[in-house]
C-alpha cells in the first residue's frame, strides 16, 4: 500500500512539473536574500548556549580538544560546491577557541537545558496567484537515531509572529534532498520557513545542515498579456522603449514590431525600437507561464511622424489663478512633432526646463508673470510667448476666532450667551461663509423666528445659544474664503455653572426702634454680594425690589431705608417702617441665589441725656451724649454756669455717637456742673425740646 502512496504521488509531481516555476531560491553564495536571523528566541529558543547557527564555507572539523570529523563534501551540482557555503549548527567552543566551525555540535555530559536553537528568515516572499507551492532543500544531520528531533522545519504566513512545526529531520550522513508540499504555502503574501536544532545530548556529527533553498509553484493561470510603450508618437529616426504588463508570471516573450529597424525580441522589456519611415504600426506581444501562453496585438499602437516641418509651439497650464507658493503644471500643445523643448518661467522658483510638460513649477511671489516656449525639431524652431499668463495672488486664508459677547466664557446654568466672531483678532471682511457647532446647546430654546429646529444652520457671525445643563462644552467654528477653510475647535470654551449657596446668619426676624441701626450679616459660596430691599409695588401690582449691579447701587434712600454697605455681606440696616430685606449672593458664571430677613419697626420715641459723666478715659461713660430713637433732626448744646457756649452740634450722628468729650477747643474743663439744650425734631414731625444740668467729674 504504501509502495502504491509513492507511485502515485511520484506520477502527480512529474505530471505537474511542466507547470511549475521557481519563485524564490537562497543557497547562501554572494548576497544572501532574504537575509537569514541566526540564534533568535522564537519557539522558545535560546540566543545564547553550546552551539549556535553558522553560514560559512567549513568542512574541516576541529582537532582541539578532539578530533571531530570532517562535514560531508556537497554534490557538483551545487552552486559552489562541492564546498560551497552553507547554514549549519556549530559549537560556540570552536569559535571561541578559533577552531573550524564546520557541521559539529556538543553538549553536556548530564543533559540539563535540552538547549534549542533557532534561525529563520528574516523578510518574507510571495506566493501570491501560486498554486502547489511546495519547499525544496538539502540538509545532513546525524544528531540523532531515526525517530530523533534534533532537526526540524518550520513555516510562517503571518510575517513570522507564529510559527508551525512542519517535519523532523535526522540520521541522514550524505547530502539529501526533500520537497515538501503544503496547501498552507499557495497564494501568501508573506511566506517564511526556519529551522530549529534541538540538542540531542546524542549522536555523531554531522549536525543539522541545509543548503540548496528554493520554493517551487505553478501560477494559477496562463499569462495575461499587457504592455506600454513611451513614446507613443515620435519622428522618424526616433526610438520606443517597451514594457511588459503581463499578469501571472510569464517566463518567455516574443515581441514583434512591425516597420521596425528590429522586428522582433525576447527581452521582457525591449528599449531603443527604431523607426525610419513615418506611418502607423502594429506591435505584438506573446508570452508563456508553465501553464499556458497569451498574446496581445495593438493595432496602429507606434505613430511615425514626418518632423521635417517647422513645428507650432502652443501650451496650456494647469491653473492660471494661483496662491502665492503653490505650483502649477505646464502641458505642450505643440504641433508637428517638436523634439526639443525649452521654457522660461520668470518669476517663479525654476527659471526654465527642458521637460516636454514641466511639473509643480512653484512661485512665491504675487504679481503676473509671462511664460515662454520654444521648440524645435529637424524641420525648424518656433516660440510662443503669453505676457500675464500667470497671476499670482497674496492669498489670505480666513482666521477663526471667537469670543462671547461679554468677554466671560463661564454663564449659569439655563441662561443664554452670544458667540460672535472675534473682529478685534480677526479679519472678517476675509471670510465668505460661517459654520458653527455649539455642543450641549439646549435647543428648544432657540428663537423660532430665526432657527428651524428642524434643519438648524449656523452660519451667521454671530449665534446666541443657551445651555440648560452644567458642564463644559465645546465650540467649533469653521471659516471659508475662495481661498481655502480654516477651523478652529476651542475645548471646554463655555463652562456652565449652578447657582451659589447664600444664607442670613444670627436672625430673619427683627423688631427695633424707628431709626435705629441694626446690625446683619450673610454668607454665600459665591464671591459677591448685594443687599437689598422691597420697596412697594409699580403700577401693575408687582412688587419693587431695589438691588442692581454694583455699578447702579444707590448708595442710600434717605426717605426710607439706609444701607451702609451694599456690597458687603455685613452691613447695618435702617429703616423707617416694616420691610423686608434680602441678601443676593452672585458667583462666577454669574448665577445669582438670595435669602431674606424681616424688620419689624417700633414706632416709639423717646430723647434723653444723661445728668453726670467722667471723661477720663477709662472706656466707661466718657462722653455725654444723646439717647434716643426717631430723631431726623437735632441741635445739642452745652453751656458753662456763666452761659458760656462750651460745645454744640447739629449732626444727628455725632450726637448720638460721639457726644460732648468734656472740653472747649481741645483743652479739658474742670468738674462742674454744666447746661445741656436738646433741641430734636422726630421723624413724625413733632418738636422736642429738653434743658437739663449735667455734672462733669474727673
Amino acid at each position: 500500500m504504501k509502495q502504491l502512496l509513492f507511485l502515485l504521488l511520484t506520477a502527480l509531481i512529474s505530471s505537474s512539473a511542466i507547470a511549475q516555476q521557481l519563485i524564490w531560491s537562497e543557497d547562501f553564495e554572494g548576497t544572501i536574500s532574504p537575509t537569514w536571523s541566526l540564534n533568535t528566541t522564537d519557539s522558545n529558543s535560546t540566543n545564547a548556549g553550546e552551539n549556535e547557527w553558522v553560514i560559512n564555507n567549513e568542512y574541516n572539523g576541529p582537532t582541539i580538544p578532539i578530533i571531530v570529523p570532517n562535514t560531508p563534501t556537497q554534490p557538483a551540482s551545487f552552486n559552489g560546491g562541492p564546498t560551497s557555503t552553507y547554514m549549519h549548527i556549530s559549537s560556540a567552543a570552536a569559535r571561541v577557541g578559533g577552531q573550524p566551525q564546520n557541521a559539529h555540535y556538543s553538549f553536556l555530559s548530564t543533559p540539563t537545558l535540552n538547549e534549542k536553537y533557532f534561525t529563520k528568515m528574516a523578510s518574507g516572499i510571495s506566493t501570491a496567484n501560486y498554486i502547489s507551492v511546495y519547499f525544496k532543500f538539502h540538509f545532513l544531520n546525524m544528531a540523532d537515531g531515526p525517530a530523533g528531533t534534533s532537526g526540524q522545519l518550520y513555516y510562517s504566513t503571518n510575517g513570522g509572529t507564529a510559527w508551525i512545526p512542519v517535519k523532523n529531520y535526522t540520521n541522514v550522513g550524505a547530502w539529501t534532498v526533500d520537497s515538501l508540499y503544503n496547501p498552507a504555502f499557495d497564494n501568501q503574501n508573506d511566506l517564511r520557513f526556519a529551522f530549529r536544532f534541538e540538542n540531542p545530548y546524542s549522536g555523531n556529527p554531522p549536525s543539522f545542515s541545509v543548503d540548496e533553498l528554493s520554493v517551487i509553484g505553478t501560477p494559477s493561470s496562463i499569462p495575461v498579456v499587457d504592455f506600454s510603450a513611451s513614446p507613443i508618437s515620435i519622428c522618424e529616426g526616433s526610438c520606443v522603449n517597451f514594457t511588459d504588463l503581463t499578469m501571472f508570471f510569464p517566463t518567455s516573450w516574443e515581441w514583434t514590431f512591425s516597420g521596425a529597424d528590429s522586428a522582433s525580441s525576447t527581452r521582457q522589456n525591449p528599449t531603443n525600437i527604431c523607426y525610419q519611415t513615418s506611418g502607423t504600426y502594429d506591435v505584438k506581444l506573446k508570452t508563456t507561464n508553465s501553464v499556458g501562453e497569451d498574446s496581445t496585438l495593438k493595432v496602429a499602437y507606434i505613430t511615425v511622424n514626418d518632423c521635417n516641418t517647422p513645428p507650432a509651439a502652443n501650451f496650456k497650464v494647469s491653473r492660471r489663478v494661483i496662491c502665492a507658493g503653490d505650483t502649477v503644471s505646464f502641458t505642450d500643445l505643440s504641433t508637428d512633432f517638436p523634439g526639443e523643448w525649452l521654457w522660461f518661467f520668470p518669476g517663479s522658483d525654476s527659471a526654465n526646463s527642458t521637460l516636454q510638460n514641466p511639473e509643480n513649477i512653484q512661485y512665491s511671489t504675487p504679481g503676473r508673470y509671462e511664460v515662454t516656449l520654444i521648440v524645435r525639431n529637424i524641420g525648424g524652431s518656433d516660440s510662443k510667448t503669453i505676457q500675464n499668463y500667470i497671476e499670482v495672488q497674496d492669498c489670505v486664508l480666513p482666521i477663526p476666532v471667537f469670543k462671547t459677547n461679554d468677554a466671560n466664557d463661564s454663564i449659569c446654568i439655563n441662561t443664554c450667551v452670544t458667540i460672535k466672531y472675534d473682529t478685534d483678532s480677526g479679519d472678517i471682511d476675509r471670510v465668505n461663509t460661517f459654520e458653527w457647532f455649539f455642543f450641549g446647546i439646549d435647543t428648544t430654546r432657540l428663537d423660532t423666528s430665526i432657527y428651524d429646529l428642524n434643519n438648524l444652520v449656523f452660519n451667521r457671525n454671530q449665534h446666541t445659544v443657551c445651555y440648560s445643563k452644567e458642564g463644559r462644552y465645546t465650540v467649533r467654528l469653521v471659516v471659508s474664503n475662495q481661498f481655502g477653510v480654516e477651523v478652529k475647535n476651542e475645548d471646554n470654551f463655555i463652562t456652565v455653572g449652578g447657582p451659589p449657596t447664600v444664607k442670613i446668619l444670627d436672625s430673619t426676624v427683627y423688631e427695633t426702634y424707628k431709626g435705629n441701626d441694626i446690625f446683619v450679616r450673610g454668607e454665600g459660596t459665591g464671591d459677591l454680594f448685594y443687599w437689598g430691599y422691597k420697596d412697594g409695588k409699580d403700577g401693575n401690582g408687582n412688587d419693587i425690589f431695589r438691588y442692581e449691579s454694583g455699578e447702579n447701587v444707590l448708595p442710600r434712600d434717605t426717605s426710607y431705608v439706609l444701607i451702609y454697605d451694599w456690597t458687603k455681606k455685613e452691613t447695618e440696616i435702617r429703616t423707617h417702617g416694616d420691610r423686608w430685606f434680602y441678601l443676593l449672593n452672585e458667583n462666577g458664571y454669574g448665577c445669582r441665589s438670595f435669602d431674606s430677613l424681616y424688620v419689624n419697626v417700633i414706632n416709639e420715641f423717646y430723647v434723653g441725656v444723661a445728668d453726670i459723666f467722667s471723661p477720663n478715659s477709662d472706656g466707661y461713660n466718657d462722653r455725654l451724649r444723646v439717647h434716643g430713637n426717631g430723631i431726623a433732626k437735632i441741635n445739642f448744646s452745652i453751656f458753662d454756669r456763666y452761659g458760656g457756649k462750651v460745645y454744640e452740634t447739629e449732626s444727628v450722628e455725632e450726637a448720638i455717637e460721639k457726644g460732648w468729650d468734656g472740653t472747649k477747643e481741645e483743652s479739658d474743663l474742670n468738674p462742674g456742673v454744666f447746661v445741656y439744650v436738646v433741641k430734636v425734631t422726630l421723624l413724625d414731625g413733632t418738636f422736642r425740646e429738653m434743658v437739663g444740668n449735667v455734672t462733669l467729674v474727673r
